[in-house]
């Protein structure tokens, strides 16, 4: 091992500030504010911290665990993609996304732990009594092997081994797609909710997750170096303008597969999926599907990618934000909308559409785990610093 991929010699001295250091603690306290809500809701009961019901299970905590999983299956896929095709020009933000990945299994773990109620049944269930037939069993136990994976593919790059790094890394890269597929399926396979139905759920889920991940990696590499005051080298430039380009392709294809499957829910007069398809188009979730979601998660940055040509670091970097907000919001649409159609609707006093507004508990575990991430990239970047710079980075000593 050289002294130069030492785990002490990895840390950035630009970011062992005192500002950076209020930063970091600012999002540890909001964390721990979501851990303690969600410890608080676990004592007091879900029944009454949250706003669900029976006939809306899942709600703001389901949709959000989705959205940064979802994430980490992107930025793991562009991780193993800068490392295994050769010369990739997006390999300099190679090592960034494989912690970044990690940094949001954790968070959409810890979101995951408090819907339940009871984490600590999941862990040794799912150890001692295996449902191979579960989409949820299968979902968990690849996005746990995937999150081991890429915590040993980080030491084997710190320490040189670059054919164990890219064994892990490809390992890891395979059951995060499964973990996603299966997380689609849990949807597609729920036996009341048909606008889940069809085989565009997981295409979306999957185009989604390389939008997300591409989206994901640009945001935070110009942050890491808006943090500590530096131009972007030529090499990194190259590779933003590369995950621009993925975006742009990811965006007009997630465009094409969502229009296709509103024509095939609205071209059937007698789908149930319609009173749902209708609550997104013009009801109660219109403001989140069009303002949001299409307009400022699709239409918007895809029209800047399209328009700038890429020429636009800035540009780019506006874009990947408005994809991280929009992709934030169709989750959320996504879960809800599945939900809200009551079961037996027709019948007398019966209501139209159900009701869900996320309770005060439930947003702050959110805020936490959205803020366990920004702790998580803060503390990645003073400490592995140096490992996701160019003259430090493995993928360059190939």
């Amino acid at each position: 091992m050289s002294d130069d991929f030492s785990l002490v010699s990895l840390e950035d001295p630009l970011l062992a500030t005192v500002k950076m250091k209020r930063k970091c603690f600012v999002f540890c306290i909001l964390t721990a504010i979501g851990i303690t809500a969600g410890v608080y809701a676990s004592m007091l009961g879900h029944h009454r911290a949250f706003s669900l019901s029976r006939e809306v299970p899942w709600g703001i905590l389901i949709s959000s665990y989705s959205y940064l999983m979802v994430i980490a299956t992107g930025l793991c896929l562009l991780a193993a993609t800068s490392f295994v095709a050769k010369n990739s020009s997006i390999s300099p933000m190679g090592n960034r996304a494989i912690f970044l990945s990690i940094v949001t299994i954790c968070s959409g773990f810890m979101l995951i732990s408090f819907d339940i109620e009871s984490p600590w049944r999941m862990v040794v269930f799912n150890m001692t009594s295996q449902n191979i037939s579960s989409n949820i069993w299968w979902m968990t136990t690849l996005y746990g092997i995937a999150a081991g994976c890429l915590l040993l593919a980080l030491v084997a790059m710190a320490t040189e081994q670059r054919g164990l790094a890219m064994k892990l890394l490809i390992v890891g890269s395979i059951n995060v797609v499964g973990a996603t597929t299966n997380l689609s399926a849990a949807f597609t396979a729920a036996a009341d909710p048909s606008i889940w139905y069809g085989l565009q759920l997981p295409v979306i889920f999957l185009i989604s997750a390389i939008l997300s991940g591409a989206a994901a990696t640009v945001f935070f590499t110009c942050v890491a170096y808006d943090l500590r005051g530096m131009e972007l080298d030529s090499e990194m430039l190259k590779a933003i303008i590369s995950a621009g380009k993925i975006m742009r392709m990811m965006l007009f294809l997630i465009i094409v597969v969502s229009v296709w499957r509103f024509i095939t829910i609205f071209g059937s007069v007698d789908d149930p999926g319609n009173k749902a398809a209708l609550a997104l188009v013009s009801g109660p979730l219109s403001v989140n599907f069009w303002l949001f979601e299409t307009i400022l998660g699709l239409v918007v940055p895809l029209s800047l990618l399209v328009i700038s040509q890429l020429k636009s670091i800035r540009t780019i970097m506006i874009a990947s934000v408005m994809v991280l907000v929009g992709s934030f919001f169709h989750r959320y649409d996504l879960v809800i909308v599945g939900q809200i159609v009551p079961k037996y609707s027709g019948w007398n006093n019966s209501l139209e559409l159900l009701s869900y507004t996320p309770s005060i508990v439930e947003l702050l575990i959110v805020m936490g785990a959205l803020s366990l991430t920004g702790a998580g990239f803060l503390l990645g970047e003073r400490f592995l610093g140096r490992a996701f710079r160019k003259k430090t980075s493995f993928l360059y000593n190939r």
